[in-house]
């Protein structure tokens, strides 16, 4: 029988997975990028926000990134998750807020 999704993710999240999810926010494919937006959505919602705290910063920096390609998936992700899970919205955008405040305050 298999099992569901939340039963798999609870408590640490595999760290493969949380390296190759970041890794493919700014991949050039769009299709993937969209794809890379629902699967952070997924785990956020099955395992939750704290579960998973690299991914606030890695946002973050993708709002500030040159490219169009790494701002448009962490824009995906935070849609996706802020629509699969509104619970999690306001404590992700606020992270988010916060850390892109610090890195322009560095600036």
């Amino acid at each position: 029988m298999i099992q569901p999704i939340n039963t798999h993710l609870n408590g640490d999240l595999p760290t493969g997975l949380q390296a190759a999810l970041l890794q493919c926010i700014g991949h050039p494919e769009r299709a993937l990028r969209r794809t890379v937006g629902s699967s952070v959505a997924a785990v956020v919602a099955a395992a939750g926000l704290a579960a998973w705290p690299e991914l606030v910063p890695a946002l973050a920096a993708g709002l500030g990134a040159p490219d169009l390609a790494t701002l448009e998936g962490s824009l995906d992700c935070l849609h996706k998750v802020w629509t699969c899970d509104g619970a999690h919205g306001p404590a992700l955008v606020a992270g988010v807020h916060l850390k892109a405040e610090a890195v322009s305050c560095r600036s």
